[in-house]
């Protein structure tokens, strides 16, 4: 579990923590999702729990008994790790949840012994993960297939 801020001891402004999740609420989660544009149309409600559950680790932040934000890591359980949907509530951003729960993440990441720990940064997001210590991969662009089963 992580207290409110980071593991560099810089100055805390809120009280929160960060802890694994197994069962986090569901409807927050989803609300979370969609505050930040992550959930489709398509997307069914009932995959949710699925999500959780088949996380390597999923990591929530906790305010007053209320989760304010939530992680992902997606991983081969040996070598590679992919940290992803990093959501916090909209009261809660800049306010240093979001560097805590990639903190636990990147911290759980390690503690495995995972050689390849990455993430894709949204635009605009490359100064906030390289102060949590990752660094771009030039030459390297993350792509997609898209689901509407267009391909080739």
């Amino acid at each position: 579990m992580i207290r409110a801020g980071s593991d560099r001891g810089e100055r805390v402004t809120a009280e929160f923590e960060v802890r694994r999740e197994e069962s986090p609420p569901l409807d927050v989660v989803l609300r979370l999702y969609k505050s930040a544009g992550w959930w489709e149309g398509e997307d069914r409600d009932e995959v949710l729990e699925d999500i959780v559950r088949g996380a390597a680790c999923f990591a929530a932040a906790y305010a007053g008994g209320e989760m304010i934000g939530m992680g992902r890591v997606l991983s081969d359980g040996v070598s590679d790790a992919y940290i992803q949907d990093l959501g916090v509530a909209f009261a809660w951003r800049k306010r240093g949840v979001g560097s805590a729960i990639v903190v636990f993440l990147r911290n759980w990441c390690v503690g495995r012994g995972f050689g390849w720990i990455g993430l894709v940064a949204m635009p605009g997001t490359v100064p906030f993960y390289e102060h949590l210590g990752f660094e771009p991969l030039p030459g390297h662009v993350p792509m997609r297939l898209p689901r509407n089963g267009k391909h080739g």
